[in-house]
């Protein structure tokens, strides 16, 4: 069984790989579509900034891992799990699947991912690209986030720049490095 933690910042191309991973015969599980759906039980807005401090929140109330630990129960064989933004869910699946847990960076220009929001319109995206660059920014330093951390702990990076085709043949490259 063989565990694909995902990482990157947002519309870098997570979910796309995740989805081709399912292609794979890999389960696809989101822990922003856990956060999403608590939040959303709550009323609460979907926006980046209120994920960030629910996400702040919960983690003083449950732990650092706290969505990590609520995702364990559905890893049943191989899986992709997107997306790791701090290193307590890098360093919680690490240590719960030794030698199976393999993180990869997906990358693209900021600029992409802006236009990229744009088109996607989820509640949230519609800022300046300043905006978006400033939220980025947090992301780096922010306390309870280790997002660079994160980046630098990747055992493989996919620049998702170009089509579908260039992003998935990288990705092959990665999985059969792996003996996937």
């Amino acid at each position: 069984m063989k565990i694909i933690g995902l990482t990157g910042f947002p519309l870098s191309g997570k979910d796309t790989v995740a989805q081709y991973l399912v292609t794979k015969s890999f389960k696809m599980l989101s822990a922003g579509d856990i956060i999403r759906t608590a939040m959303r039980a709550e009323g609460l807005r979907l926006d980046r900034a209120s994920i960030q401090a629910y996400v702040t929140r919960q983690r003083a109330l449950r732990g650092d891992a706290y969505v990590d630990e609520e995702m364990l129960p559905h890893i049943t064989g191989n899986t992709v799990i997107s997306a790791f933004r701090e290193m307590a869910g890098v360093d919680f699946f690490r240590k719960k699947f030794p030698g199976d847990f393999i993180l990869l960076e997906v990358a693209a220009p900021i600029e992409l991912r802006y236009a990229r929001a744009q088109m996607r319109q989820r509640e949230g995206d519609i800022i300046s690209l300043d905006e978006f660059k400033a939220q980025e920014t947090y992301e780096l330093s922010a306390p309870g986030y280790s997002m660079q951390q994160v980046l630098d702990a990747a055992d493989a990076r996919i620049e998702n720049s170009g089509s579908e085709v260039d992003l998935f043949k990288q990705l092959d490259i990665i999985l059969e490095k792996y003996g996937i």
